[in-house]
This record gives structure tokens, sequence and C-alpha cells, in this order.
């Protein structure tokens, strides 16, 4: 463990359990990391964009439309153009474009290749529970979101009832932060399928303060990370970090790759109601952390 970041720590070291070995770390924690205003350190401040066409003078939105139920789907292609209708035929290029003009039910493909430099915008977009909003890769296509320097990728901050799967997120460079913000009373969430590495830390790598995802103080409610491969060489702090008061409530993580952080998984706040379980961890100095002010946390192999 490294001193000075954590106050009081009792270890508790739980039986290997296949190749991994689970450390739950029992913390009391001071104020380290925070803000005056409990949010995630220098959470960037989004600009979303309008929510109509007609506010930009910009094309009608023309999505392909499902003859089944109505459901709406529209694209993205990183030699897109964001004053195009978002069609398949004429898609948009970046994801903040979309995000003023999806509504429940829709999907958002992005077509194969690299998306250069987007990030650091907050995605304004909401499902419902019957009706989610699902941004993915095309299918057969990989969609990478290459951030070129940028410190954030996206972030979710008061949305809901949105699917963010099966695309790739690289170079992104986080100041005392992470590549991923889920913030506020952001809920049903779900990360399925991302590809999160590549990444490094912006600032100083030492102070285990820049990470890949980071649900913040919120309380963020029903988030659920699967099957991604998680990443956090060069970034310096965890791969998955849970911090900020209120912390979520009912929080899944599970049959991810999670490697090279300090931390595999910390959940370093008031937590309540965490599920880690088949995950795969590998490289990290603490693969599982769990603050005594967490509550109903179950960790299985």
């Amino acid at each position: 463990m490294r001193t000075g970041l954590l106050p009081r720590w009792l270890m508790v070291v739980a039986p290997a359990v296949g190749v991994t070995l689970l450390s739950l770390v029992i913390l009391g924690f001071g104020p380290w990391g925070s803000t005056a205003n409990g949010t995630a350190e220098g959470v960037l401040s989004g600009t979303p964009p309008p929510g109509t066409a007609a506010a930009t003078g910009r094309p009608i939105a023309s999505p392909s439309v499902s003859p089944d139920d109505g459901t709406r789907t529209f694209y993205l292609a990183p030699d897109g153009d964001d004053s195009a209708d978002g069609s398949r035929e004429h898609p948009w290029s970046t994801a903040i474009r979309a995000s003023g003009e999806l509504r429940p039910g829709d999907t958002l493909l992005a077509r194969g290749g690299r998306y250069l430099g987007q990030g650091g915008y907050g995605w304004v977009a909401s499902g419902t529970p019957e009706a989610p909003i699902t941004f993915a890769a095309a299918p057969g296509e990989t969609a990478v979101f290459d951030g070129d320097g940028l410190e954030q990728w996206l972030i979710f901050s008061d949305v809901h009832d949105l699917v963010i799967e099966d695309l790739e997120i690289t170079n992104y460079r986080p100041v005392q932060n992470g590549v991923l913000l889920i913030i506020g009373s952001t809920s049903d969430v779900v990360l399925d399928g991302l590809v999160m590495e590549g990444n490094a830390s912006g600032g100083d790598p030492s102070s285990a303060l820049e990470h890949l995802i980071y649900p913040g103080a919120g309380p963020v409610t029903n988030l659920t990370i699967r099957n991604c491969v998680l990443d956090a060489s060069g970034l310096g702090g965890a791969v998955i970090h849970v911090f900020h008061d209120p912390g979520p409530v009912h929080l899944v993580i599970e049959g991810n790759a999670i490697r090279n952080g300090w931390w595999g998984v910390i959940i370093a706040s008031d937590a309540d109601g965490v599920t880690i379980r088949r995950n795969r961890f590998s490289g990290n100095r603490q693969n599982v952390e769990i603050a005594d002010a967490a509550r109903n946390v179950v960790v299985e192999p």
C-alpha cells in the first residue's frame, strides 16, 4: 500500500481463488481526492449541444426506422459530418452531436475506424426502462475512440437508461480524474464489451489519482460494468475507482478482464449493494479494496 493516501487501514487477505488472489482491504478514508462539490477531481463541465435540429439550422435527422417496432438507428463515421442527417448514407462524426438528437429506444451505431480527439463533454440523452438508448459499434466493425491526449472520453451526469457497448477507448490522458466519468443521479447504465487500454496519466502517475472508470458522487444507481477489457497501464490509479459519498447503489462488476492498475477495483465510499464476480484480475498491485463504510458487498470468484 502507498502511505499518505489511505490514513487508516486493516488488511485482510482472502484465500486464493483459482489463479486470482483477491485482496480485500477495510479502510477508513479521509478527504483524499475530494472536491468542494463532492464530484470527481477536475471534472470537465462539457457543454451539451442544442436539443433540436431547428435550433441549429442543421438538417432534420434522418434515421433508419425499424418496420417492426418503429425504433430508430443513427450512424457515426470517422469521415462523417455533424451537419449531415445521421443516416447510414450521411452519418454524423461525433457522439455529442448524436446525443442531442437521441430519444428513448434509439440506437447509435459507430462505423468502423478511428474517431480522433473526441471527448470531454457531457452526454445528454436518456432512455426509459422499457426503451433504453444504445450506443454501440456497428455489427462486425471496430470503432476506436482515440482521445489524442484529451483528458476524458465522456461524462455521464444525471442521465439514465443507457447501454454503451463494444467500443474501444484509447489515448486519453486524465488528470486527477478518470477516462470515463459517471456522476450525479445517473442511473440504469450498462457498460458492456468495452475495450479500454492504451490510456495514460496526464498528471503524476505516482499520485494514484488517474483512473479508467470513475463512478463519482451521486448516488449513481444501477450501474453494470460487464464483459469489458479494462487495462490501466500508464495511469497510476485504479481500473474502477468508486470514491465519493454518496456512493453508488447497486453496482455490478462482472465478467471483465481487470488489469495493470494500482487497484483493480476500489470501493472507497459508502456504496450500497456491490457485486464483484467472475472477473479476471492480473497485474494489479491490489485487486479489490473495500472501505468500511460500504454496505452489502459481495466478492465472488
